[in-house]
């Protein structure tokens, strides 16, 4: 009877751990909004005041684009922009004082560029900036205060450690201390001073879950606790005290994860997966919801024009006795612009034929969603459950016999 109870304890125990690291799957955080018009992969974003710029990357028919369109979260409706002075993808931006800032990427195919391009969204016009010392493209960028770090991405010699910062101020680009690995199609989220870097991979290799914490103020990387699955490709963007990365790719599937860190604590929660999977997408946060746009629903070439919100369930309650509920995107005035001509273009297209050169994950058996590395936790744990019913059913089998032949004896 003891090993029976000790046994309930086990089975109990199991699924209640199980249910704890899964305890945000049920609850509904996303919607879904306007589709952007122009379908697309490896873009790059960044927000000004309320309004989403989506910028480049590869159109349905594999082609790298120059074309900019620009989301208003609070009307619900997307616009178009003065192009890019120059097509490319795979390039990385941000926003100060009312404009953008575009860094690095690749054009003429892959070759990777230096060049960092600014729009003035008050004079819907281009301009040519200083350029990084090194030429790099899936790389990522964050801003802090007056200061831009681009860090990581592809070289014509591979993935790098580079980081590199621009004094938007002194138009001037100065090294500080290399990320510990090298990596690219990475992504990360800035908490204050700190910069999160998730994720990436190295060529021809394996994706990645390393997360490297960049102290600005100090100039060091600290090693956090690593992500739960390993990605290249995905999206990360910070809200409160927390990262959350979303998306991802290995050379067999895409991934719909959706992995919050806990800086505070320095842990990670697995939340409700997205709606579709992709790689190659943008997030962006506002207020306290993440925008998730655009990407591919299969490895490699594919695009989508996909505009998923996911919403946090602990920022949709009432906050004070007043009622106040906290601001989330106004959906009273929804303008749908898209004609029915382009409702087609913006459903999933996939443009298969092409290979990505720099697809990786090539240990597939390491690119295991949160999903499938749960469920095989819960098969293992059943394994040893079993086992262990069928050492106690083994010993009590023994015993018996063991009883039975010294009753045996004593009778004859």
């Amino acid at each position: 009877m003891r090993y029976l109870i000790l046994l309930l304890i086990v089975v109990l125990s199991t699924f209640y751990v199980t249910g704890i690291s899964n305890s945000f799957a049920d609850e509904n955080e996303w919607s879904t909004e306007s589709p952007m018009p122009t379908i697309r992969t490896e873009h790059t974003a960044a927000i000004i005041d309320d309004k989403i710029y989506v910028i480049g990357g590869f159109d349905r028919n594999g082609d790298v684009i120059d074309r900019v369109e620009v989301y208003d979260i609070i009307e619900d409706k997307w616009t178009e922009v003065e192009p890019m002075p120059v097509a490319l993808h795979h390039a990385s931006a941000t926003s100060f004082n009312n404009k953008l800032y575009v860094i690095g990427g690749f054009i003429d195919g892959w070759n990777p560029i230096s060049r960092m391009y600014i729009y003035d969204m008050q004079e819907d016009s281009w301009t040519e900036g200083e350029s990084m010392p090194t030429a790099r493209g899936a790389l990522t960028t964050q801003r802090y205060n007056n200061y831009i770090f681009a860090i990581g991405g592809m070289t014509s010699f591979g993935p790098t450690t580079i980081n590199e910062m621009y004094d938007i101020e002194k138009k001037t680009w100065i090294a500080k201390e290399p990320m510990p690995t090298a990596r690219e199609h990475l992504a990360s989220g800035i908490i204050e001073d700190r910069i999160f870097v998730v994720g990436g991979r190295v060529q021809f290799g394996a994706n990645l879950n390393n997360n490297e914490m960049y102290n600005i103020n100090e100039d060091k990387w600290e090693i956090m606790e690593d992500m739960v699955s390993e990605r290249g490709g995905l999206a990360a963007t910070a809200l409160k005290k927390s990262v959350f990365v979303f998306g991802g790719e290995s050379r067999i599937k895409t991934f719909n994860n959706n992995e919050q860190f806990n800086s505070i604590d320095n842990i990670w929660v697995i939340r409700e997966e997205m709606p579709t999977a992709r790689h190659g997408l943008v997030a962006i946060s506002y207020n306290f919801s993440i925008f998730v746009i655009g990407g591919g629903t299969e490895p490699g070439y594919s695009m989508s024009g996909l505009n998923e919100v996911f919403t946090p369930i602990e920022f949709q309650v009432v906050q004070d006795e007043e009622k106040e509920i906290i601001p989330q995107v106004n959906k009273s005035n929804q303008v749908n612009n898209v004609i029915p001509e382009q409702e087609e273009e913006n459903q999933i297209d996939i443009v298969s034929e092409i290979a990505d050169p720099f697809d990786s994950c090539q240990l597939v058996d390491k690119c295991l969603s949160p999903n499938e590395e749960r469920s095989s936790r819960i098969i293992y744990y059943i394994f040893v459950i079993l086992i262990v019913i069928l050492l106690i059913a083994i010993t009590f089998t023994l015993i018996s016999l063991y009883r039975y032949t010294k009753l045996d004896k004593n009778k004859n």
